[in-house]
């Protein structure tokens, strides 16, 4: 069962983040309901290891949409002063989460179906706090400011003064950029 998530994750983490940048919030989400879904799936039984792989595998389908997220929450979410601390502690709550399932684990390795129970608990609260989350997108993604310069107004640009013209023109590249 531990090697089903590297396989599938390093098959799907490009096309995840290419989903991730087109459309960010659902398919978090998608990724935080698929974790917490297979999570719930292994404790249908706790002793059959054909729920435990199907479980897993619905679990390694999510977590590219999760991990992969970790810095888009960042800059949609947070102020750029606090970026940084964002990434590293998102990055750190990766590395916090495994040593908890590994303690949690060597403490119930004598009573798997209370571990997996523990486990789809946890899933099914921080899928359901980051749904909660999410339900208002980010307001920090826009903080680019873009300052347009340019050499003279001495001339023209066809019927238009150059004062005009770039005017224009700087209205037609904010609108451009603002869709992107």
């Amino acid at each position: 069962l531990s090697i089903i998530f590297p396989l599938i994750y390093v098959v799907l983490a490009l096309p995840c983040g290419l989903l991730l940048d087109r459309w960010f919030r659902p398919f978090l989400l998608l990724g935080g309901a698929l974790t917490a879904g297979g999570a719930l799936l292994r404790i249908i039984d706790t002793a059959s290891i054909g729920w435990a792989t199907i479980g897993q595998i619905v679990i390694a389908i999510g977590q590219p949409l999760v991990l992969g997220a970790i810095t888009k929450v960042c800059v949609d979410y947070l102020p750029h002063r606090s970026r940084a601390t964002g990434i590293a502690a998102g990055t750190a709550g990766l590395f916090i989460g495994m040593l908890i399932a590994f303690v949690t684990g060597a403490l119930l390795e004598d009573d798997i179906s209370l571990l997996l129970i523990i486990q789809a608990a946890f899933s099914v609260i921080v899928f359901l706090a980051m749904a909660i989350a999410l339900a208002k997108p980010g307001h920090f993604a826009s903080d680019v400011d873009v300052i347009y310069v340019y050499s003279s107004d001495n001339g023209e640009a066809g019927q238009l003064s150059l004062h005009e013209y770039f005017a224009k023109l700087a209205a037609a590249v904010t609108a451009a950029l603002s869709e992107v």
